[in-house]
């Protein structure tokens, strides 16, 4: 079962690239500087601009976000900034453009941002506009970067944005009367993610007293997920104006304003949603519309209006699941409107919703749909025992090996979400597995079992490791990875170590991603890999061992010595050799 790409992916487009003034150069600002002074006396504005581009083969760019204005910013205490636009020229998302009432609606707005030890809290107006919030809070964070008062310092570090995590290096160096530092892209975690290998540096130039002059840079990333599309974002700044300091008559308390944290900003996020570019009826007109050769920013469109009305109005989830059942036909545009509509239902975070896709699962007129709809209700976030009791019925009943499989997986995933409300799945699954008449649907119960995570499928799993096939054996050991159990890692490493096919050896390093092993079973599996005839395998492999070691550096060490000095394959070696030279990325 082929499982559908919903476009809700695209909404986390704008925290991951920069493209900055080409040219590098800030004469006028670092003049300024030198005149003016950035002391805790004196009220900084900054020229900023910022555009977020997508580039599709054979398309128009389409610019998913814009904002251009003069922010200022002073300085309240020491590490804690008060920032707010004074004038903004050029607002849109998507393809909502600002009116002039909008944009003057972000004029002296207040944002303080907290620095302490390099990193940095924002804490938001409560009164600031939340259509503009996630795009406001990206600007904010590329304002501030983390510094070191050695000159020459190199460091590296992880940092999470809203597609995940990604590793950055850190050079910084004195130029005597400001610093400058350059902030380097190496690597995403998520793999369907590749930074251009050309475009991967910012730079930043800072006075004396640590704060901001300047920025330029050109980053650049492919999204392999999202059909290799480029995606460039672009951030001017400069400083233009240098004044005195207003006296203030009360500093600003962070409990009078809202911190952008993760909750507030999905919080916010939900709320900005509702706010869709087009409504909820205009979505509905639309979808009928949506054929094989429609934009699929058009069909965007459509999804993230339905997903607003979902989760503002959880109970139009009875109308939509009328128009899917009365969606029979099977062509590219049907399958299109479908996948709207079912992407819409699994990102609506609303319980009710998830019953009625476990509903789907049972009423849809064809495989399809029903898998589309368990496909869907497996990525809910918030799932219910009812659904998942559904899907336990579905592997019982076993209407057809494809939607039995997807039951099985979703109804292990839910399980995991919900922990122990449903006692009864590990004993389901473990029937679904030791019946006869399943033997086609033995690795997906497996999965299911991984997905899960409870320790009474450890029997199970550890017999399946001596099993013929490699693709059974290599779900089975990827499916270790949640047990809960002390000789769960000895049991990974040694069939591990006694594995002959590559490509299994790779589930059980993944696997292992998620453990924590000891010293003496990292060097087992280094010893492992080192042997591994396939130098494609043995890539894959040391590129998988390279993760555990960038998380757990102390433990790993020997083990990468190994690694470098047994293995015969010369790229195994370099990638291991970098490695070390490295310093470790700060956690």
């Amino acid at each position: 079962m082929k499982k559908l790409i919903y476009l809700g992916l695209l909404l986390a487009f704008g925290a991951l690239l920069f493209k900055l003034p080409r040219g590098g150069t800030h004469e006028k600002a670092l003049e300024l500087y030198r005149q003016q002074g950035l002391g805790p006396d004196r009220m900084a504005e900054y020229r900023v601009e910022l555009k977020a581009v997508q580039k599709s083969k054979g398309k128009e760019d389409n610019v998913l976000a814009l904002v251009s204005g003069t922010l200022s910013q002073v300085e309240q205490s020491p590490g804690v900034f008060v920032s707010q636009w004074i004038d903004v020229t050029k607002l849109s998302s998507g393809a909502n453009i600002a009116t002039a009432d909008q944009m003057k609606s972000l004029l002296l707005k207040t944002i303080l941002t907290r620095d302490t030890a390099g990193e940095f809290e924002h804490f938001f107006a409560k009164d600031f506009p939340k259509e503009w919030f996630r795009l406001q809070l990206n600007v904010m964070q590329r304002l501030f970067v983390a510094s070191s008062d050695a000159s020459g310092n190199k460091f590296q570090r992880k940092e999470k944005e809203e597609l995940g995590e990604y590793r950055v290096e850190f050079n910084v160096n004195d130029r005597k009367d400001y610093k400058e530092i350059t902030k380097k892209w190496l690597s995403y975690e998520n793999p369907d993610i590749a930074a251009d290998a050309k475009k991967n540096v910012v730079n930043y130039l800072l006075g004396k007293e640590g704060r901001l002059i300047g920025v330029d840079g050109d980053i650049a990333f492919v999204h392999k997920a999202l059909d290799n599309d480029t995606f460039v974002i672009s951030l001017n700044l400069d400083l233009i104006k240098v004044s005195a300091k207003a006296a203030e008559t009360k500093a600003l308390q962070e409990n009078e304003l809202v911190k952008a944290d993760d909750q507030k900003i999905k919080e916010i996020a939900l709320q900005a949603t509702a706010q869709s570019t087009i409504g909820y009826d205009e979505a509905l007109k639309r979808l009928s519309g949506i054929d094989a050769k429609t934009d699929s920013r058009d069909v965007y469109l459509v999804f993230a209006a339905l997903k607003a009305e979902l989760r503002a109005n959880p109970e139009r989830a009875a109308e939509l699941k009328e128009k899917i059942l009365a969606t029979t036909a099977r062509d590219e545009g049907a399958k299109r409107q479908l996948a709207a509509v079912f992407g819409a239902m699994a990102q609506s975070d609303q319980s009710s919703v998830a019953n009625v896709l476990a509903d789907l699962a049972s009423e849809c007129s064809d495989v399809f749909c029903k898998d589309q709809a368990i496909v869907a209700l497996n990525d809910h976030t918030a799932p219910t025992v009812s659904s998942a009791r559904k899907m336990l019925d579905l592997v019982k009943t076993k209407p057809d090996y494809d939607t039995q499989a997807a039951a099985v997986l979703a109804a292990g995933s839910i399980a995991h979400k919900i922990g122990d409300q449903i006692p009864e799945v590990p004993a389901a699954l473990i029937d679904a597995y030791k019946d006869s008449k399943n033997q086609m649907l033995k690795r997906s119960v497996l999965a299911a079992m991984g997905n899960h995570g409870s320790a009474q499928y450890f029997p199970i799993l550890k017999a399946s490791l001596n099993e013929k096939e490699s693709m059974v054996r290599g779900t089975t050991l990827y499916s270790l990875r949640n047990i809960n159990l002390p000789e769960v890692n000895a049991v990974l490493t040694s069939a591990i170590e006694k594995e002959k096919d590559g490509s299994t050896v790779s589930e059980g390093i993944k696997a292992m991603l998620y453990r924590d092993l000891s010293a003496p079973e990292y060097d087992r599996i280094a010893n492992k890999i080192a042997s591994m005839p396939d130098k494609d395998y043995a890539n894959e492999a040391t590129r998988l061992f390279l993760k555990a070691y960038d998380k757990n550096p102390a433990a790993l060490e020997a083990a990468m010595n190994i690694l470098m000095d047994k293995s015969p394959v010369p790229t195994v070696k370099s990638a291991v050799e970098r490695a070390l030279k490295e310093e470790p990325a700060a956690q």
